[in-house]
């Protein structure tokens, strides 16, 4: 993979929507070559598909919440009752196995603190094996702010002990120092930074 592979990775997801024509426009390339990066890309699993993105709150699901659940036991027969349940809740939207203090963050998308709450009492805590759910709820999302920093895929505003809670994709753990050192670090205003690993 090359810079113009990159490139073309950041105009689809920008707008998954462009025709061949503009993309090979923006990229600088004619629409053959540019067809074929992008096929090449495609079959080699790199873009995995083109999908819609709906506005959260416009569809009644203006609240964000992240939950970190820590499960009593890590046996594989634990970890996939958990996960099982976990994936016909249609309230979660992303189920992350994490690295650190807690063994899952999920991203739930809710249209009130009573359905949370339901949700919670009735669906989560009737999965087996859980010792502790957190909730930390988002105050909006900060898209606008992304696209700044590479790398960083989303950015909520939040509630609780955190003000920002990035979503970083990054190559290895190299590369993550180098973001936070170089990149993230000189952001002015930064207190403290502290990092999960899925």
């Amino acid at each position: 993979m090359d810079a113009v592979d990159l490139q073309i990775i950041r105009e689809l997801q920008a707008d998954g929507r462009l025709s061949n024509q503009d993309l090979a426009d923006r990229v600088r390339l004619s629409p053959s070559p540019c067809l074929r990066r992008v096929r090449r890309l495609e079959e080699a699993g790199l873009i995995r598909g083109y999908t819609a993105v709906v506005d959260q709150v416009s569809f009644g699901l203006p609240i964000t919440v992240f939950v970190r659940i820590r499960l009593e036991r890590h046996t594989a027969e634990a970890v996939a009752l958990f996960e099982e349940h976990v994936a016909v809740i249609e309230h979660i939207q992303d189920c992350y196995l994490m690295a650190g203090s807690s063994d899952y963050l999920l991203r739930v998308v809710i249209e009130d603190l009573e359905a949370y709450e339901s949700l919670v009492r009735h669906r989560i805590h009737a999965i087996p094996g859980i010792a502790s759910i957190e909730s930390s709820f988002a105050y909006g999302s900060v898209e606008e702010h992304v696209a700044v920093i590479e790398h960083i895929q989303d950015c909520y505003l939040m509630a609780g002990s955190s003000d920002y809670l990035l979503r970083v994709v990054i190559e290895d753990l190299e590369a993550y120092e180098s973001l936070v050192r170089h990149r993230i670090h000189a952001i002015p205003g930064i207190a403290s930074i502290e990092s999960s690993f899925a």
